[in-house]
């Protein structure tokens, strides 16, 4: 077995296993595949895959220290050559000559835990000989490995004063720490690699756990005046961004604090959107994928505003988009509960709750197309997924939480109302969609599990586990359910828990 340890070579993180690009066709219009599991540091076994490759195919697989964009005999290459730090020829299994039968796993051992080589990241791709394709070479999707902490799940409760945290093994599902904070909790968000954490409280400040003792020693990151809602940390810029009550205006605004600890400003603004709150009551709001661009939900209201978080844009920290949200409920009452991006960031998710029993609903916004994706043309508007749907779909009311895959065209809805197919308070959904059409998209519904008031969901980052959390006001728990199909795999009561408002994995 080699070690990826001898990778020594910094490059920027981004998410573990996370596709940097599309690969190129070859026989049969088909383009082969390489994935692998979260590379977390210890981990006793380790592969990469390949898949949908020609059959019998001379390939070369690789791993570079730096990602890139460019080509290779006219198929698209997503790694440096110049810094390449592993290679390996092989022939792919399945019967020679036969479009898509192609496969082959090559194993490799994951160091031991190492502080110094959290977070570091690498670059991996496969090249196969195949005459369909232009030029005789197809390539794979390009991935990013990155060598993390063991997966954990930061659960954190929106409880009023003296709001509960806990920290859960992700492997094991048991409780592994935990605490309380001075008030309610509303998002976090892991470095990559999980060696820190960073938390908002309410009325108090960011707080930040440093892991690499082991434990989580907690220290405070920034003061808040007031609230604080969501946090996103971008890698590239080394910066945590939260929708934050200003202390001059009142307002709360996107707002960017240096997260670089060797800079003079750490855990200082950096950045702040103007007018964000002008636009109408604002506290949900989604980020991109490249965390160039965020959605900025109007609470009471159909319309949602997209930000441009880029300084290198023009446009860096103004409005550049006001969307409005199509629903077709039939209820007085209506708020866009969630959203979240597709994978390549081209895509909108919204959450749509109405009043009551009214089932929710999935509104679908394409930027490629300037325009929210119709699900149904034999009807009058844009439709939605869910009733009015071709075919309907019964999500259940209130949906609250959407968790979108980094890599595939999928992700898990949640809720806390009526279950469509149970009796139940809560439920579980998985939406698989094709991308940039209103048709194609299928629908996996909840188990018949006890998901009481199921107000958060959280995929990992292996994204075949979903961590589910309860909303409930005498108690909290935590179910792990298999992501493919909804099964439950176990569960965790979490001492003193109630109203679990955010669910983070590493």
């Amino acid at each position: 077995m080699r070690f990826l340890s001898f990778l020594f070579l910094f490059s920027t993180p981004l998410l573990a296993q996370n596709s940097i690009g599309d690969g190129g066709p070859g026989s049969g219009g088909l383009t082969p595949s390489l994935s692998c599991p979260q590379a977390w540091m210890g981990r006793p076994s380790f592969s990469f895959e390949i898949s949908n490759g020609l059959g019998g195919a001379q390939a070369y697989f690789g791993i570079s220290a730096r990602p890139d964009i460019a080509t290779f005999n006219g198929a698209p290459l997503w790694m440096d050559l110049s810094a390449m730090v592993f290679t390996q020829p092989l022939l792919l299994n399945g019967a020679a000559g036969t479009p898509g039968a192609g496969s082959a796993s090559i194993p490799l051992a994951v160091p031991p835990m190492n502080p110094l080589l959290v977070g570091r990241s690498y670059f991996a791709q496969t090249a196969v000989r195949d005459s369909g394709a232009m030029g005789g070479w197809a390539t794979t999707n390009g991935i990013e490995v990155i060598l993390t902490l063991q997966p954990q799940v930061f659960v954190g409760c929106n409880a009023g004063y003296n709001s509960p945290w806990y920290l859960v093994d992700g492997l094991q599902h048991q409780l592994s720490d935990n605490g309380s904070v001075y008030f309610n909790i509303h998002g976090a968000a892991y470095t990559p690699g999980g060696m820190d954490l960073f938390v908002p409280i309410m009325r108090d400040s960011i707080q930040h756990a440093n892991f690499q003792s082991g434990s989580a020693v907690w220290s405070t990151f920034a003061t808040l005046w007031d609230s604080a809602y969501g946090m996103e940390y971008d890698p590239d810029l080394k910066r945590l961004w939260s929708l934050v009550k200003d202390v001059s205006t009142g307002q709360y605004e996107l707002t960017g604090y240096d997260a670089d600890s060797a800079s003079p400003n750490y855990g200082s603004i950096i950045a702040r959107t103007n007018g964000a709150n002008a636009l109408g009551h604002v506290e949900i709001w989604s980020m991109a994928p490249n965390k160039k661009l965020a959605a900025v939900h109007q609470v009471f209201g159909d319309d949602i505003y997209i930000w441009n978080l880029d300084p290198a844009s023009p446009n860096y920290l103004q409005k550049i988009m006001t969307v409005e949200v199509p629903n077709h409920g039939g209820s007085m009452f209506v708020v866009n509960t969630d959203s979240a991006w597709s994978s390549n960031g081209g895509e909108l998710f919204v959450a749509i709750q109405h009043t009551g029993s009214v089932n929710g609903e999935i509104a679908r916004y394409s930027f490629g197309q300037g325009a929210w994706i119709d699900h149904n043309t034999l009807l009058a508007g844009v439709q939605d997924i869910g009733e009015t749907s071709d075919p309907p779909v019964m999500l259940g009311s209130a949906p609250t939480c959407l968790s979108a895959s980094n890599v595939d065209d999928f992700m898990i809805v949640s809720g806390f109302g009526n279950n469509a197919a149970t009796s139940a308070q809560g439920w579980v959904t998985r939406l698989d969609y094709s991308p940039g059409q209103g048709t194609g998209f299928q629908i996996i519904s909840s188990p018949s599990l006890d998901l009481e008031e199921a107000w958060e969901c959280s995929l990992s980052p292996e994204e075949d586990v979903i961590a589910v959390g309860t909303y409930g006001a005498i108690a909290g728990d935590i179910q792990f359910l298999d992501a493919s199909t909804l099964s439950p795999i176990s569960g965790i009561q979490l001492p003193n828990a109630r109203n679990v408002s955010t669910l983070a994995w590493r």
